[in-house]
């Protein structure tokens, strides 16, 4: 892993690590967005949640503006390759955030929240609450990368934490989930719950897989 004192220290690397972060606090407010929706959904305002997911939905394609924007300054003039990968790497798992937010959302937007149980309405709130908070540690991490690399390895430290929380928290909503499945008479309805808790999942994961990355550029410093 290259040093980021190294290659942020460089006029170009550091404009396009500052486009990164635009498209990392991109995916933050898709987070904030998705935990809109899901607070939507647990108070049954179908067309409240159904524009959230439409705001959602173009909200991840701005991102990927702004990752087709990094590739495309990436693939500009001389650029290390060890720096490039760096890069990519940040770029394409932050994306994938956004890609499970969506996901899990449409997942939801095919049913009407009065076709599931308040306590697992509930249990999807309090998942996505989590998450967005993990968010907001990666957030914090990135932003530190720079200025304090201790402080950056602290938030990383807190996103591990905040995963280990969020998959203890998931294995209760899925035994819930499967509790309800063994009684409704619809296995489609909570079928796409038990996605829609696997796509939350895995934006947990995929935060944590940032923090990671971010983790050993802060230690490399």
């Amino acid at each position: 892993m290259t040093n980021p004192y190294k290659w942020l220290g460089w006029k170009r690397e550091r404009e396009v690590f500052k486009i990164y972060m635009e498209h990392a606090k991109k995916v933050r407010d898709i987070l904030e967005d998705l935990e809109d929706f899901l607070k939507a959904f647990y108070e049954g305002k179908q067309d409240e949640y159904q524009l959230i997911f439409k705001k959602i939905f173009d909200e991840e394609r701005e991102a990927d503006n702004l990752k087709d924007v990094i590739i495309k300054e990436l693939s500009k003039g001389p650029f290390h390759p060890i720096d490039r990968e760096d890069i990519i790497r940040l770029m394409m798992v932050t994306d994938d955030i956004a890609s499970y937010a969506k996901g899990g959302a449409r997942k939801l937007s095919h049913l009407s929240s009065n076709d599931v149980p308040p306590n697992i309405k509930d249990g999807l709130v309090r998942m996505v609450k989590m998450v967005r908070e993990e968010m907001e540690y990666l957030i914090n991490a990135i932003d530190s990368l720079i200025k304090s690399p201790k402080d950056s390895l602290e938030y990383a430290n807190m996103v591990e934490r905040k995963e280990e929380e969020i998959d203890e928290f998931k294995e209760e909503l899925i035994t819930t989930i499967l509790i309800w499945g063994d009684q409704t008479g619809s296995i489609s309805r909570w079928l796409l719950v038990k996605e829609s808790v696997e796509y939350f999942e895995n934006m947990a994961d995929r935060i944590e897989d940032v923090a990671d990355i971010i983790r050993g550029l802060a230690i490399s410093s």
